[in-house]
């Protein structure tokens, strides 16, 4: 140990590049390890975390914390070295301290570090597909769900730093703190999965009635995790099982107020329409606290998903008010929690007006639409590579629903059965022969099946 720290003294640099990528390498690893407990382990992502243990949190991070710290706030070294009674009565001392924690916090973390992280990740997953638009949109949603997280650890975590570590101590000390952090960081954004067509599950996916969210705390790969434990609580099933399980079909039912009207219903300019996510613990009579809170202040809830994640439940709600204004005093009622119920206070709530396109009628002259079914083997990526063929073909992913299964093999042993569904619509100007082309490749790379039959 003293041999390591007179290295760290003489060549900090040095040491705390080595040490950062070590260290979010490491804790990427005892993520995917323990915490999403994966079979195998994802190298791609975890390269990610390491090049950016290196090269930001070593290399940049060292950087702004010595250097240009140290020419900002020159005391800074002597006022470390100071005991802490001496420490309480120098008050210059103790102000630049504060003003280096919210130059790191503040600044820096929100307007440096996670848009780096962001683009790191997303040069070695995509390489040359590398989308800077897709960067700042992962940033922007986010923001405030990374930057709170932050806050709760670093905040006391670099007090405590820049208040008693000597100037070649700092990264040692910020590089085991954030052991820590990259493991919260890891299993709140590793497992984020990039798909542009199946936007469903981790963003947004836009169709002729507005923009549907599933929210923003349910990723695709969050989706797999709790679909295989889900599979492992159940009997194992056997292939005639499996095979009735594939044939469930995905249905677009209509809510109770839209039985007996005549389709297509053209839309109204006047009329508002609202996207509302709310997520939280699961409890009895949640749907109808909700539902109730939106009825009491003029919003009709035409549409709705609704997921249930262990004891996590999101749902998302199509709301329509009778025109902007009262869409306005909604959407702020819901964000200000107005009216709400005591056992709802801890919901996270989203909401936001939805951008008219138009009647179903126009549509329906100009829109193909079919259902797209996969079954095979489970492999990391299906739902990528799959979303991915339909976007470059330029078909649009309405529905999606995915499932994995526990399946029995003839020796006794098990392996992970995948499952699709999908609804999608593209311009009839999109060729059918185009989209066969490719997706016998796409069964070829997968050894799976997928058929896709047209309404």
């Amino acid at each position: 140990m003293a041999a390591v720290l007179r290295f760290a003294k003489a060549s900090p640099m040095a040491f705390g590049v080595g040490f950062s990528c070590l260290k979010t390498s490491a804790s990427d690893l005892i993520v995917q390890t323990f915490v999403e407990r994966r079979e195998t382990i994802d190298w791609k992502r975890n390269a990610a975390f390491a090049s950016f243990g290196f090269g930001y949190l070593g290399i940049v991070q060292y950087s702004l914390y010595v250097p240009v710290f140290g020419r900002l706030f020159p005391k800074t070294e002597a006022f470390a070295a100071k005991s802490l009674r001496e420490k309480m009565a120098d008050l210059p001392g103790t102000l630049g301290v504060a003003a280096q924690v919210f130059l790191d916090q503040c600044v820096h973390h929100p307007f440096m570090y996670f848009p780096a992280f962001y683009m790191t990740k997303e040069l070695v997953l995509y390489g040359g597909d590398a989308s800077v638009d897709r960067v700042y949109k992962r940033w922007n949603d986010n923001f405030w769900p990374d930057l709170e997280a932050l806050w709760k650890i670093w905040v006391p975590a670099t007090c405590l730093n820049f208040a008693f570590s000597p100037m070649w101590m700092r990264i040692p000390v910020v590089a085991s703190t954030s052991l820590v952090w990259t493991m919260i960081l890891s299993a709140m954004r590793g497992t984020e999965e990039v798909e542009d067509g199946a936007a469903a599950f981790v963003g947004e996916e836009e169709d002729a009635a507005g923009l549907v969210m599933l929210g923003p705390h349910v990723s695709a790969r969050t989706m797999e995790v709790f679909a295989q434990g889900l599979a492992r609580r159940h009997a194992l099933p056997e292939m005639a099982d499996v095979a009735s399980a594939v044939t469930r079909r995905l249905s677009r039912s209509d809510t109770p107020a839209e039985e007996g009207v005549a389709k297509p219903r053209p839309r109204t300019q006047d009329v508002a329409h609202l996207c509302v996510t709310a997520s939280g613990k699961d409890r009895v009579g949640l749907v109808s606290m909700l539902s109730q809170w939106i009825y009491e202040r003029g919003g009709n809830i035409t549409g709705s998903k609704m997921l249930r994640m262990n004891d996590e439940f999101t749902v998302i709600l199509h709301v329509t008010s009778k025109d902007r204004v009262a869409a306005s005093h909604l959407r702020a009622d819901l964000l200000g929690r107005e009216g709400a119920n005591k056992q709802m206070e801890d919901l996270t709530i989203s909401a936001r007006e939805l951008r008219v396109h138009g009647s179903h009628a126009d549509a329906d002259s100009t829109v193909r639409e079919a259902r797209v079914r996969l079954t095979g083997a489970d492999q990391p990526g299906i739902v990528f590579k799959v979303s991915k063929l339909f976007s470059e073909v330029g078909f649009n992913i309405e529905e999606l629903a995915t499932d994995t299964v526990a399946v029995a093999n003839e020796d006794g042993k098990t392996r992970p059965f995948f499952l699709l569904e999908g609804y999608l619509t593209a311009p009839k100007v999109v060729p059918p022969a185009e989209l066969e082309k490719k997706l016998d490749k796409l069964r070829e790379d997968l050894d799976c099946k997928i058929t896709v039959t047209w309404s």
